[in-house]
């Protein structure tokens, strides 16, 4: 039997742990883990200009330890920069740049076509919990996680805002995406495979 006494401390207890949740999420916010497809490819259609895509780059890192192919192995791709369309509200996720990609390359994720790099937030701060993917416009491919580099090198030097694509030249090659990242310094931007 619940009496008046037993239910006021039912309803203390909720709200306490309600505060506690509530403190917790404005200590940490929540970012976005996930976001689909058709979200991504409907955003980058709608929110979105890409400019003029440009060639991967090439550098050397013989230490590199990400996933490596033969010579021939990188199929001819391309990257462009994403902006925002003018007057278009800021999402609170991030597409990076599109790739097109003349067949798949599976170590990253890239199929044959259009791909776009998907980041979960555009804080910097909170740049550490970052989730950055990428999203293959073909439906039927799966997203594939991008890795940071966890040396926190960059593999080319220039403007961190503009994302490149690099042709590592490992003891093979292997390809990498150089992103904007504050916490890689001094540059401001990383290595992700």
């Amino acid at each position: 039997m619940i009496t008046a006494r037993s239910q006021a401390r039912r309803t203390l207890v909720i709200v306490a742990v309600g505060m506690l949740a509530f403190i917790g999420a404005a200590c940490h916010p929540r970012l976005p883990s996930d976001t689909s497809t058709t979200d991504v490819l409907r955003d980058a259609r709608t929110l979105y200009d890409f400019g003029p895509e440009r060639p991967p780059l090439n550098a050397e890192d013989p230490d590199f330890k990400g996933p490596v192919v033969p010579n021939d192995g990188i199929p001819r791709m391309w990257i462009s920069t994403a902006t925002l369309k003018r007057g278009v509200a800021v999402p609170k996720t991030r597409i990076l740049a599109r790739i097109r990609s003349e067949r798949a390359y599976p170590p990253m994720g890239i199929a044959a076509g259009y791909n776009y790099i998907w980041r979960n937030s555009r804080d910097t701060s909170l740049a550490k919990r970052w989730v950055t993917r990428i999203v293959p416009a073909d439906s039927a491919m799966r997203r594939h996680e991008l890795r940071r580099d966890d040396r926190l090198r960059e593999y080319t030097h220039g403007d961190p805002a503009e994302p490149r694509l690099v042709i590592l030249h490992v003891h093979s090659v292997a390809l990498a995406a150089c992103l904007e990242d504050p916490l890689c310094r001094p540059a401001g931007h990383c290595g992700y495979y």
